[in-house]
């Protein structure tokens, strides 16, 4: 006598009471966009039986009608009734046919490649979708577009007169299994639904359309949820699980007489709402449109953010967002946020204009004709940098012990960072001599028998950015000096004055040790 198969209950005994046991792989589950495959991603053992895997079954349905990663139930049972249950991760994969977008078309450049010709023959004439040729078999004419489950479409019909049967369909599975709203004059505004070739109302109304005037009927459908349309308003909503995955929509007719003036989709989305209008059909990938954003005025020594946000891909995504300066003084993008870059305006005694030019590219590869930008950057005002300085401390850093070597070529490094760098240009937190326009920095002392200076109008002090590299041993101070405490002064643009950065007494002044006997002899 055979033992019954695992996932088989065993009635009238009773044997092992030990359930299975249920785990993940390490591979999460996985399902593909609008289909009825699913791969839990589990694995079963049982002690009796070994490996069950293959008898682990979903806890109620699995919708796959969207993208993302989403969590369900398993179940997995032994032959004896023993069951184990676990809760995995499924990625629904692939990719929507239809971006969220409402899509349009009003038949004015003939009948787009969009439209599947599924039952009979089709045309565009005058600006409508009519049909034409002899009436086929049943379910008549039908015209379709290829997109996603979840969708909403809209269209503008005229019967002309004449009562035949006809409407949108969405959810087409194949000529046995649809859903279609039904305007049958006499019967009222009907959802329909086909399944193996029954027809079974879905909605009923007592809505009567026109004969002979322009009127709108839609259907719109997600996950199990359905809603009849007429004239922009929702008259009526049914749950329906069948058809769950049809993803053709269209139209149906059954006379050469009715017209389609103009037809909506929006697929793909999480909130397909009411349609009021969208983009035409493309024939072929368009590229997106990019949008650099508005003209910007900054003050100098400022950030700024270059703003791509209102680029477009009317039939896709964009992947890419590529920024050029095209005039102005460089400045270095900090390209975090792609679509949104940010940089620090330049500091200078003249105004001027930066301008920049976005490229945006699609997930298809292709570009989008440049967009322009320009920011505007205020002068710098001379006595703002002079006041600024004046009104704040600086911290002195230099490359360890500050020496003065005299007669020999040894040079200092020195930086100064701002207490406050409001107002400033700084290089990684430290004031910028060249972007604030410091024409001089003066570097002096006080002896019994005066100042003693240097300055950059010579080579005993250079400038690189935040830097300054001193030579110290061309102070001409005393060799009897063993240590001396400098004042940094700087001279911004015209001013011949000079304001004092850093000096004896303030917090942070440096100490300069001084080696007499190094000098040169003569």
């Amino acid at each position: 006598m055979s033992l019954p198969l695992a996932n088989t209950v065993q009635t009238g005994i009773r044997g092992d009471s030990t359930p299975p046991v249920i785990t993940s792989s390490g591979v999460d589950g996985y399902a593909p966009l609008d289909k009825i495959t699913l791969v839990s991603g589990l694995t079963a053992m049982d002690n009796e039986a070994g490996d069950i895997t293959s008898y682990i079954s979903p806890v109620g349905d699995f919708y796959s009608g969207f993208l993302g990663a989403f969590e369900h139930d398993f179940v997995v049972r032994d032959r004896w009734g023993n069951t184990a249950t676990a809760t995995a991760t499924i990625n629904v994969e692939g990719s929507y046919y239809l971006q969220p977008t409402p899509y349009h078309d009003d038949f004015s450049e003939g009948l787009g490649e969009h439209w599947i010709k599924e039952n009979g023959d089709f045309d565009a004439v005058n600006g409508s979708l009519v049909a034409v040729g002899s009436q086929p078999a049943s379910p008549r004419w039908n015209a379709l577009i290829e997109a996603d489950s979840n969708a909403h479409v809209q269209a503008v019909f005229n019967l002309n007169g004449v009562t035949q049967v006809g409407g949108p369909i969405i959810r087409y599975v194949d000529s046995n299994n649809f859903y279609y709203a039904n305007f049958n004059i006499g019967g009222g505004l009907k959802l329909v639904k086909r399944v193996g070739g029954s027809y079974i109302d879905v909605i009923t109304t007592e809505i009567e359309v026109p004969l002979n005037e322009d009127f709108t009927v839609g259907i719109r459908a997600y996950v199990d949820k359905l809603a009849l349309i007429y004239n922009g308003q929702v008259v009526g909503e049914a749950t329906d699980r069948d058809n769950l995955y049809g993803n053709k929509h269209g139209v149906l007719l059954n006379t050469t007489s009715h017209e389609i003036k103009s037809y909506w989709i929006a697929a793909s989305d999480i909130n397909i709402n009411l349609l009021s209008e969208g983009v035409m059909f493309p024939s072929e990938n368009q590229p997106p449109i990019a949008n650099a954003g508005p003209d910007q005025s900054v003050t100098a020594a400022t950030q700024f953010t270059l703003d791509g946000t209102g680029s477009q891909d009317t039939d896709g995504t964009i992947v890419e967002w590529r920024w050029t300066q095209t005039a102005g003084d460089t400045v270095t993008l900090d390209l975090e946020n792609p679509a949104r870059p940010t940089a620090t305006s330049p500091s200078k005694t003249t105004a001027q204009r930066l301008t920049f030019q976005l490229v945006t590219v699609d997930d298809e590869g292709a570009a989008s004709s440049p967009s322009l930008v320009n920011i505007d950057v205020a002068a710098v005002v001379q006595n703002d940098v002079l006041n600024i300085i004046d009104k704040i401390s600086f911290t002195f850093e230099s490359d360890g012990m500050i020496t003065a070597f005299p007669g020999r070529a040894n040079r200092e490094t020195f930086r100064l960072k701002p207490s406050d760098p409001t107002g400033l240009v700084l290089e990684d937190g430290w004031f910028d001599f060249e972007a604030n326009d410091v024409r001089r920095v003066e570097i002096s002392m006080l002896e019994t028998t005066g100042v003693k200076i240097i300055s950059s109008d010579t080579d005993s002090i250079t400038r690189e950015r935040s830097k300054l590299h001193v030579r110290m041993g061309d102070m001409p101070i005393k060799s009897s000096t063993k240590e001396f405490e400098p004042t940094v002064s700087v001279f911004v643009g015209d001013d011949e004055r000079g304001v004092v950065m850093t000096a004896p007494g303030l917090s942070g002044a440096p100490k300069v040790k001084y080696y007499p006997t190094t000098a040169r002899a003569v």
